[in-house]
């Protein structure tokens, strides 16, 4: 798979999203060094596909052991996600950007501001309302 999305046979992805990068790895009857290997090409080719394509590549780990220091050091952006009593909370390694989503039993939301600026903006074109300006969401903050 990462040899066809690495090429120019697809047009226009917005974003390449890959969960559990390491679980094959890990998994595998291969030894650990060379499964570590492994991965570190996977990485590298998920790499050459943000280039190619000009677009963010998202990953995710199954659990953090041996197998995280080759993702960690590919990553140019780490987000955190913890469970709370109000569901998953995303931070950054800093822990400066906060990005919390609830759910809500039919799907899940969440807060930010620029999020609810493009759901409002979007329910305002539906109901032919005046979309909200930039200027009003400013003094909100």
């Amino acid at each position: 798979m990462l040899d066809r999305l690495a090429g120019e046979h697809v047009t226009d992805p917005g974003v390449v999203v890959v969960t559990g990068v390491d679980r094959l790895y890990r998994d595998s009857d291969s030894s650990t060094k060379h499964a570590k290997q492994l991965l570190v090409r996977s990485l590298a080719a998920l790499a050459r596909v943000g280039r190619v394509h000009e677009v963010p590549v998202i990953v995710t780990r199954s659990r953090d052991d041996e197998f995280t220091k080759p993702i960690v050091n590919a990553a140019r952006t780490r987000l955190r996600c913890r469970d709370t009593q109000f569901g998953p909370r995303f931070t950054d390694a800093a822990g400066d950007i906060d990005a919390l989503v609830y759910h809500l039993g039919d799907g899940w939301v969440q807060t930010t501001l620029a999020y609810w600026q493009e759901v409002l903006a979007h329910r305002a074109q539906m109901y032919d309302a005046p979309i909200v300006s930039e200027e009003a969401v400013s003094r909100v903050v």
